[in-house]
């Protein structure tokens, strides 16, 4: 009787157990005491080390929310999944697995361009709000989608600053040569607008239709006929910048190799070092609030961010927990709150807007000129021009 009575109230109490951990409200470190946020990053592939920055700059605004007290007293918690930038249908159900799963009111990401065209559709269908930490305004170039916002460098701006370094330079004839995806596109598109404005003119383009290319010797070979004064390259993979530069040094072009700030990637510069040498392109402007980012970063991290966007997916996270913390919880309310928002004080720029199309605004002295020097990227502007 006793061992029936035991086994009895070991199985109450086993169920009770058991219960206790399916019910939501019996745990108060459970889920539903917390606030979810997603992610989409490329955390492995050619984007890995752009995925893995922006999920560290999320994680990062994350922890230091949490630190005070999070949103209103609610820890907040990161929930990623893993898409690599080249696998769209990946990016898609990963998108799906937050939204429908998770009910996350806000995703930050996909990493690259192809990826977010793909979700652009979804996130207003879902009316979950999309940031993109890297992503062009080119995904939104035909149809503006409402809930899909982007915090990356505003290339229309970028490029402008780029132009006005090479009038000041007198480089005034210029080659392109770009990966026809719609990310390289795009900012071909916001350079020649630039240029043309600014009076340089367009001398050839070379675009390159399949992205996985990596042999550009017929297309440095014309170019050394031409001579153009500067040649702006734009590719959907960082590393393809490597291998152009490396075919240029070793056919002999001398043009001047100009590009925008997705060219600062730690493992380009690691891996073709010697063959960048030189190559100079636009970057925010260092600002105290980016040197307390980079230096917390790395002190979290042991590491600097290895791509630029680790900034913009703090910023973004930061922006969606500020809304939050006013009473926004839902896609929809976040979305209002931040386009509401002027002038914030971030880490990639003090002065952060988004248009009514959701794309970040920031004024024309937000940018600089930076330069591969001595295998390190350093700030560079009014530097002599080498021919």
């Amino acid at each position: 009787m006793k061992t029936k009575i035991f086994v009895s109230a070991t199985i109450t109490c086993i169920s009770l157990i058991a219960l206790a951990s399916c019910n939501p409200q019996s745990n108060s470190k459970n889920s539903t005491d917390k606030i979810l946020l997603g992610g989409v990053f490329a955390l492995t592939g050619s984007a890995a080390d752009w995925g893995q920055a922006e999920k560290n700059g999320m994680q990062m605004a994350i922890d230091q929310a949490n630190t005070t007290g999070g949103i209103n007293g609610k820890q907040i918690e990161l929930v990623s999944e893993d898409a690599q930038a080249e696998k769209v249908d990946d990016n898609v159900s990963a998108f799906k697995k937050l939204t429908d799963i998770k009910k996350v009111p806000v995703v930050i990401g996909p990493t690259w361009d192809d990826a977010a065209v793909a979700i652009a559709p979804l996130a207003d269908a879902s009316k979950t709000l999309v940031i993109g930490a890297d992503i062009s305004s080119g995904v939104e170039a035909k149809k503006d989608y409402p809930y899909f916002f982007s915090i990356y460098t505003p290339e229309t701006i970028e490029m402008q600053a780029l132009n006005d370094y090479l009038v000041k330079n007198n480089l005034k004839k210029v080659s392109i040569v770009f990966n026809q995806d719609p990310f390289s596109s795009q900012w071909r598109e916001s350079f020649a607008r630039a240029a043309t404005a600014k009076g340089v003119t367009i001398t050839s383009e070379y675009p390159i239709s399949d992205a996985n290319s990596k042999d550009f010797r017929t297309q440095i070979t014309k170019l050394k006929t031409q001579k153009p004064d500067a040649i702006y390259i734009e590719f959907a993979d960082q590393a393809t910048k490597g291998t152009f530069m490396r075919q240029a040094k070793e056919l002999g072009l001398t043009s001047k190799i100009v590009s925008s700030s997705t060219s600062e990637t730690q493992s380009n510069l690691d891996q073709y070092g010697t063959y960048i040498e030189g190559l100079t392109y636009t970057f925010p402007r260092s600002t105290p609030a980016q040197d307390a980012f980079n230096a917390a970063f790395k002190a979290k991290y042991n590491e600097l961010p290895k791509a630029p966007s680790a900034v913009y997916a703090y910023d973004a996270t930061n922006l969606v927990i500020a809304a939050m913390k006013e009473g926004a919880t839902t896609g929809e309310a976040i979305r209002a709150n931040i386009l509401a928002r002027k002038d914030y004080a971030g880490a990639s720029s003090n002065h952060i807007s988004f248009s009514p199309t959701g794309r970040v605004q920031w004024p024309a002295s937000s940018f600089t000129i930076k330069k591969v020097t001595g295998k390190k990227f350093v700030e560079a502007a009014n530097v002599p021009v080498a021919k």
